[in-house]
């Protein structure tokens, strides 16, 4: 398709452009990362040390400008480097949690 017909498509079918809005969007839309007061982080500590491999968590942690929340299944805990390793090969710093609770 050359130059002159693209510019008669609807917007979605402008792929290039799609792309650029979601990125700009995506941007748009990051937030700093709160500082958690001594009792958030008390808090978070206790259940991270009571915490055990195959048990279910609701997690909310902060990841390049985001607030994500999510339940997963601790694998792995690694206090030494401060990692927690979950069911879905995905795992995490200790430091980016916001909020963790045991279900």
């Amino acid at each position: 398709m050359n130059r002159g017909m693209k510019q008669y498509m609807p917007f979605a079918s402008l792929n290039e452009q799609v792309n650029f809005v979601n990125h700009m969007l995506y941007e748009r839309s990051k937030v700093e990362k709160k500082l958690l007061g001594a009792d958030e982080q008390e808090l978070i500590n206790q259940v991270l040390l009571s915490l055990k491999p195959k048990q279910k968590v609701t997690i909310t942690f902060y990841k390049d400008g985001h607030y994500y929340t999510d339940k997963m299944i601790v694998k792995q805990i690694d206090f030494a480097y401060k990692k927690i390793l979950f069911d879905k090969s995905f795992t995490l710093n200790m430091d980016a949690i916001a909020s963790i609770e045991l279900i």
